[in-house]
Protein backbone atom coordinates (compact mmCIF):
# COMPACT_ATOMS: atom_id res chain seq x y z
CA UNK A 1 0.00 0.00 0.00
CA UNK A 2 2.87 2.37 0.77
CA UNK A 3 4.30 1.93 -2.73
CA UNK A 4 0.98 2.91 -4.30
CA UNK A 5 0.69 6.06 -2.17
CA UNK A 6 4.25 7.12 -2.89
CA UNK A 7 3.68 6.56 -6.61
CA UNK A 8 0.52 8.71 -6.43
CA UNK A 9 2.34 11.44 -4.53
CA UNK A 10 5.11 11.41 -7.11
CA UNK A 11 2.65 11.75 -9.98
CA UNK A 12 0.95 14.70 -8.25
CA UNK A 13 4.28 16.40 -7.75
CA UNK A 14 5.06 16.00 -11.43
CA UNK A 15 1.68 17.50 -12.37
CA UNK A 16 2.17 20.50 -10.08
CA UNK A 17 2.31 23.65 -12.12
CA UNK A 18 4.71 26.47 -11.47
CA UNK A 19 3.33 29.90 -12.26
CA UNK A 20 5.57 32.23 -14.23
CA UNK A 21 5.86 35.82 -13.10
CA UNK A 22 3.44 37.91 -15.17
CA UNK A 23 4.88 40.40 -17.65
CA UNK A 24 2.30 43.07 -16.75
CA UNK A 25 0.20 43.63 -13.64
CA UNK A 26 -3.02 45.65 -13.55
CA UNK A 27 -3.65 47.41 -10.20
CA UNK A 28 -7.09 46.57 -8.84
CA UNK A 29 -7.51 50.05 -7.33
CA UNK A 30 -6.15 52.69 -9.72
CA UNK A 31 -6.04 50.45 -12.83
CA UNK A 32 -2.46 51.38 -13.63
CA UNK A 33 -0.65 48.75 -15.68
CA UNK A 34 2.86 48.09 -14.44
CA UNK A 35 5.18 45.16 -14.34
CA UNK A 36 6.68 42.79 -13.78
CA UNK A 37 5.60 41.77 -10.28
CA UNK A 38 8.55 42.67 -8.06
CA UNK A 39 10.19 39.79 -6.26
CA UNK A 40 8.55 36.68 -4.92
CA UNK A 41 6.48 38.27 -2.13
CA UNK A 42 2.73 37.83 -2.09
CA UNK A 43 1.79 41.42 -1.18
CA UNK A 44 3.35 44.45 -2.88
CA UNK A 45 2.31 48.13 -2.98
CA UNK A 46 1.18 49.71 -6.24
CA UNK A 47 3.76 52.23 -7.48
CA UNK A 48 1.05 54.82 -8.17
CA UNK A 49 -1.54 54.58 -5.38
CA UNK A 50 0.56 52.69 -2.76
CA UNK A 51 -2.37 50.38 -1.92
CA UNK A 52 -1.23 46.91 -0.80
CA UNK A 53 -1.95 44.46 -3.61
CA UNK A 54 -2.09 40.69 -3.81
CA UNK A 55 -1.48 39.01 -7.15
CA UNK A 56 -4.36 37.02 -8.63
CA UNK A 57 -3.23 34.47 -11.17
CA UNK A 58 -5.14 34.34 -14.42
CA UNK A 59 -6.62 31.08 -15.61
CA UNK A 60 -5.66 31.94 -19.18
CA UNK A 61 -1.85 31.61 -19.49
CA UNK A 62 -1.88 33.47 -22.82
CA UNK A 63 -3.14 36.68 -21.23
CA UNK A 64 -0.34 39.21 -20.80
CA UNK A 65 -1.80 41.05 -17.79
CA UNK A 66 -2.47 39.64 -14.34
CA UNK A 67 -4.94 41.30 -12.00
CA UNK A 68 -3.63 42.55 -8.67
CA UNK A 69 -6.41 42.87 -6.09
CA UNK A 70 -6.37 45.56 -3.44
CA UNK A 71 -6.01 44.04 0.02
CA UNK A 72 -8.09 46.89 1.47
CA UNK A 73 -10.98 46.06 -0.88
CA UNK A 74 -10.70 42.33 -0.08
CA UNK A 75 -10.90 43.00 3.67
CA UNK A 76 -13.87 45.32 3.16
CA UNK A 77 -15.69 42.72 1.05
CA UNK A 78 -14.95 39.88 3.50
CA UNK A 79 -16.18 41.96 6.45
CA UNK A 80 -19.37 42.86 4.61
CA UNK A 81 -20.06 39.25 3.65
CA UNK A 82 -19.42 38.06 7.20
CA UNK A 83 -21.81 40.69 8.57
CA UNK A 84 -24.48 39.73 6.04
CA UNK A 85 -24.05 36.06 6.99
CA UNK A 86 -24.24 36.71 10.76
CA UNK A 87 -27.01 39.33 10.77
CA UNK A 88 -29.95 36.87 10.39
CA UNK A 89 -28.59 34.83 13.29
CA UNK A 90 -28.52 37.96 15.42
CA UNK A 91 -32.12 38.84 14.54
CA UNK A 92 -33.77 35.43 14.46
CA UNK A 93 -31.28 32.89 15.69
CA UNK A 94 -29.49 31.57 18.72
CA UNK A 95 -27.08 34.49 19.12
CA UNK A 96 -28.10 36.59 22.17
CA UNK A 97 -28.46 40.36 21.70
CA UNK A 98 -25.36 41.23 23.74
CA UNK A 99 -23.17 38.92 21.66
CA UNK A 100 -24.78 40.39 18.55
CA UNK A 101 -23.82 43.85 19.78
CA UNK A 102 -20.21 42.73 20.12
CA UNK A 103 -20.28 41.28 16.62
CA UNK A 104 -21.63 44.54 15.23
CA UNK A 105 -18.96 46.50 17.14
CA UNK A 106 -16.25 44.31 15.63
CA UNK A 107 -17.75 44.80 12.16
CA UNK A 108 -17.73 48.59 12.68
CA UNK A 109 -14.09 48.28 13.82
CA UNK A 110 -13.13 46.43 10.61
CA UNK A 111 -14.97 49.00 8.48
CA UNK A 112 -13.29 51.83 10.40
CA UNK A 113 -9.84 50.34 9.87
CA UNK A 114 -10.52 49.98 6.15
CA UNK A 115 -11.74 53.58 5.87
CA UNK A 116 -8.84 54.91 7.94
CA UNK A 117 -6.24 53.04 5.87
CA UNK A 118 -7.84 54.04 2.58
CA UNK A 119 -8.18 57.66 3.72
CA UNK A 120 -4.57 58.00 4.86
CA UNK A 121 -3.32 56.45 1.60
CA UNK A 122 -5.59 58.79 -0.36
CA UNK A 123 -4.21 61.81 1.46
CA UNK A 124 -0.60 60.71 0.97
CA UNK A 125 -0.78 59.74 -2.70
CA UNK A 126 -3.54 61.95 -4.11
CA UNK A 127 -5.30 58.91 -5.60
CA UNK A 128 -8.77 57.99 -4.36
CA UNK A 129 -11.62 55.99 -5.80
CA UNK A 130 -15.31 56.73 -5.35
CA UNK A 131 -17.30 53.81 -6.70
CA UNK A 132 -15.70 53.12 -10.05
CA UNK A 133 -14.56 56.71 -10.60
CA UNK A 134 -10.92 57.51 -9.89
CA UNK A 135 -10.14 60.90 -8.38
CA UNK A 136 -6.68 62.49 -8.54
CA UNK A 137 -5.02 65.48 -6.90
CA UNK A 138 -6.56 67.79 -4.33
CA UNK A 139 -10.05 66.35 -4.65
CA UNK A 140 -8.66 62.89 -3.90
CA UNK A 141 -6.85 64.25 -0.85
CA UNK A 142 -10.10 65.81 0.39
CA UNK A 143 -11.94 62.52 -0.12
CA UNK A 144 -9.08 60.74 1.70
CA UNK A 145 -9.38 63.15 4.63
CA UNK A 146 -13.13 62.51 4.84
CA UNK A 147 -12.56 58.75 4.79
CA UNK A 148 -9.87 58.94 7.44
CA UNK A 149 -12.16 61.07 9.63
CA UNK A 150 -15.00 58.59 9.15
CA UNK A 151 -12.62 55.72 10.01
CA UNK A 152 -11.54 57.47 13.22
CA UNK A 153 -15.18 58.03 14.17
CA UNK A 154 -15.92 54.36 13.47
CA UNK A 155 -13.00 53.38 15.72
CA UNK A 156 -14.50 55.45 18.51
CA UNK A 157 -17.97 53.98 18.01
CA UNK A 158 -16.59 50.42 18.01
CA UNK A 159 -14.55 51.03 21.17
CA UNK A 160 -17.63 52.47 22.87
CA UNK A 161 -19.72 49.49 21.67
CA UNK A 162 -17.26 46.88 22.92
CA UNK A 163 -16.90 48.68 26.27
CA UNK A 164 -20.66 49.02 26.64
CA UNK A 165 -21.46 45.41 25.82
CA UNK A 166 -18.58 44.11 27.93
CA UNK A 167 -19.95 45.88 31.02
CA UNK A 168 -23.53 44.76 30.41
CA UNK A 169 -22.78 41.03 30.28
Amino acid sequence: MGGVLSALRGSKARRRRTWPQPALVNCGYCRQVWGPWPGTSVIEPCPRCRRPLVLARTLNPRRAESEAWSVVDLIEAAGGMALIAVFPFILFGPIPPFAGGKILAIAVFVAGSVFLTDGVLGMRTGVSRVGKHLELGERARLIGFARALFGAIAYGISAFGVALFTRLI
